[in-house]
């Protein structure tokens, strides 16, 4: 079956000015808003309504990208070198060579 021929989209190309979407971002993101659906009781009669609960942050800050020295990708990035940082740390405390 015949298809029509068309460009490449431009976010499918990838050369060396290509960037992980973590490049350069700020890492104070504390947490986020979400909707929560809760349960009680009107009397006997059970009701719900809607509620925002706040989801905190507990995932690492730094960078733990532990090649990003090697990678062209992280070219130019503030935090670059952070993650073999993390794993020197991490394999010196465990005694791993």
């Amino acid at each position: 079956m015949p298809v029509e021929d068309h460009a490449v989209h431009k976010k499918t190309k990838f050369d060396d000015t290509t960037r992980y979407g973590c490049h350069n971002k700020d890492r104070d993101f504390t947490g986020y808003q979400a909707p929560n659906r809760a349960a009680g009781t009107d009397g006997y009669k059970p009701t719900w309504w809607m509620e925002r609960v706040r989801i905190p942050h507990v995932m690492s800050r730094e960078c733990r990208f532990d090649r990003s020295l090697q990678d062209p990708w992280c070219e130019g990035c503030k935090h670059r070198g952070s993650g073999e940082a993390y794993d020197a740390r991490i394999r010196a405390a465990a005694g791993i060579k």
